[in-house]
């Protein structure tokens, strides 16, 4: 994040400079999803955490929707 945000912004300092220049493991959905939060969020941490965090607890409430009828299909 440091050359987009500068060296002094809170979300650099958050980042141990050891990662700061490595590209992101994850994939486009995942990437999109927090830009979207970045941009509702702003520079609030705790709000994109928390909103982080919803994302996550829908993705458990579609492994508990779709488990049992995986289970039901496969036996």
């Amino acid at each position: 994040p440091a050359p987009g945000l500068g060296l002094d912004h809170v979300f650099t300092l958050s980042v141990p400079s050891m990662w700061r220049d490595t590209p992101a493991p994850y994939g486009p959905l995942f990437l999109w999803i927090g830009r979207g939060i970045s941009r509702l969020t702003g520079e609030n941490i705790v709000e994109a955490v928390l909103f982080h965090r919803l994302v996550v607890l829908l993705g458990v409430g579609m492994i508990v929707w779709a488990t049992p009828r995986l289970a039901r299909r496969c036996g």
